[in-house]
């Protein structure tokens, strides 16, 4: 195929690259039956992709069955065509069996952390979870996205590469000290903290918290984080968990910076997640 009009032949299968508009897309959903119920997360991250010209030719088809014509892959990506109101290249793949249809996107999906580790970043997985939370916790406060596709996610990582290396450091050394979990919730505080405050404070703070002996002697309350997360240690982090870890960590990032002893600032009641209940991170005051 030398040019994007070219055509490739194999067996009844007819493979081009096509120029799909808004107009050409709606055409084409109209063939889309017995097909999954659309994934609106994916077209809504399509359709960002799509506005900011950053949706690239990947090579991953749009696929029709041979003879009844219907659309067997694709139909997000074209739904988002329409409501983004851009044209894309994509590779148009028009004859499958109807057998093919069953193992089309069975495949396991890339994990932010295999992205991360296919383009060769370091600490791949505590490095996509910190960047992931960055996304969802701008400013330390909840955005009202809950997903965010591979790419954003990158693309957070790539506006501030040696941070978030330095603080994934940071979180691979909490996460071999027992009892400690939660990671990426913590690493968005410190993240943040890092602005407010600065480096070497963000690293004492680390050390207190990885050094009981430390800070059970300190005037601030680190040793209070250290004691929830081993109390809420769990399996599998769900969003109310997370979003109470990060408050929590907060609070307790508030104290060290204030050397307040108070333990009833590190509560977290019923509502804590709402707006006017969320804390409000601290810097550091010498």
């Amino acid at each position: 195929m030398n040019t994007p009009e070219g055509e490739i032949r194999f067996g009844d299968v007819r493979i081009t690259v096509q120029y799909v508009t808004p107009e050409l897309a709606a055409q084409w959903l109209e063939r889309n039956r017995e097909n999954r119920n659309p994934k609106q997360f994916a077209i809504d991250q399509f359709v960002r992709m799509m506005k900011a010209d950053q949706w690239p030719f990947t090579g991953e088809p749009i696929q029709f069955v041979s003879g009844t014509g219907i659309l067997a892959n694709g139909q997000n990506r074209l739904r988002a065509i329409i409501k983004s109101g851009t044209a894309q290249w994509i590779l148009i793949v028009d004859g499958i069996s109807d057998p093919a249809r069953d193992v089309i996107d069975t495949g396991t999906r890339r994990s932010f952390a295999d992205d991360f580790k296919m383009r060769g970043i370091p600490n791949s997985a505590s490095g996509s979870a910190l960047a992931h939370m960055l996304l969802k916790y701008p400013d330390c406060k909840p955005h009202d996205r809950v997903k965010f596709s591979n790419a954003e996610v990158l693309n957070r990582y790539y506006e501030t590469p040696e941070k978030i290396q330095r603080l994934s450091r940071a979180l691979v050394r909490v996460g071999k000290e027992p009892g400690l979990t939660g990671g990426s919730t913590l690493g968005v505080v410190l993240y943040h903290a890092e602005s407010l405050s600065n480096v070497d404070e963000v690293a004492a703070f680390v050390s207190e918290l990885c050094d009981p002996s430390q800070a059970a002697s300190r005037k601030s309350g680190t040793a209070l984080l250290n004691r929830w997360h081993k109390n809420r240690k769990q399996v599998g982090l769900n969003a109310a968990l997370a979003r109470e870890m990060v408050a929590v960590s907060m609070k307790a990032w508030n104290l060290w910076v204030s050397g307040d002893t108070s333990r009833s600032i590190l509560t977290y009641r019923s509502g804590g997640s709402q707006p006017e209940n969320w804390p409000v991170l601290r810097g550091w005051q010498a």
